[in-house]
């Protein structure tokens, strides 16, 4: 595998946790079992990520934007990046604001299909046009954060096992 392949793989498997830490927090709000500590842990957890998946899409958009060879389509799908980075960052801070009280399903859902809504406009621009050095730039990781981001995550999973295994059956 290519350090470019690396790269995006690493995307995506953030991308995969993110989207099952979403899940597991709208399953937990459904079944009643949502507490305050599972609370504000997944909601960190997911602003956290959000924030970072949507960063680097800015920082993708910003590097094809100066590519000379976009068409004029293209253009305008980056440009309505911008719009979604704005509708991000507020779905972000009312989960910000709702981490004292179990309600954090819904925009931490929001904010995730914003996310994917970036992914989407983003991600064929990529394949076209990006090259190793553009992956490198846009990256926002090493081997410190990617074992961050796993450790985060397995935190996250032990506490919805904990939470299952202390729930009466």
């Amino acid at each position: 595998m290519d350090e470019a392949a690396l790269i995006r793989r690493q995307h995506e498997v953030e991308r995969a946790h993110l989207r099952e830490a979403v899940q597991v927090l709208d399953d937990l709000k459904i079944s009643g079992d949502l507490t305050r500590e599972i609370t504000i842990t997944y909601s960190d957890y997911i602003i956290r990520y959000i924030r970072l998946a949507v960063s680097r899409f800015e920082t993708m958009a910003q590097q094809l934007a100066r590519k000379a060879a976009l068409a004029p389509q293209d253009r305008v799908s980056l440009e309505n990046l911008a719009e979604l980075k704005r509708t991000s960052e507020i779905l972000l801070a009312q989960l910000e604001q709702s981490e004292p009280s179990p309600e954090p399903a819904a925009p931490a859902r929001a904010a995730f299909e914003i996310s994917e809504r970036m992914r989407a406009l983003v991600t064929p621009l990529l394949e076209q046009h990006f090259v190793l050095s553009d992956w490198r730039h846009s990256a926002r990781f090493d081997a410190d954060s990617m074992l961050e981001e796993r450790r985060r995550f397995a935190q996250l999973m032990a506490l919805r096992r904990d939470r299952k295994r202390a729930t009466p059956a």
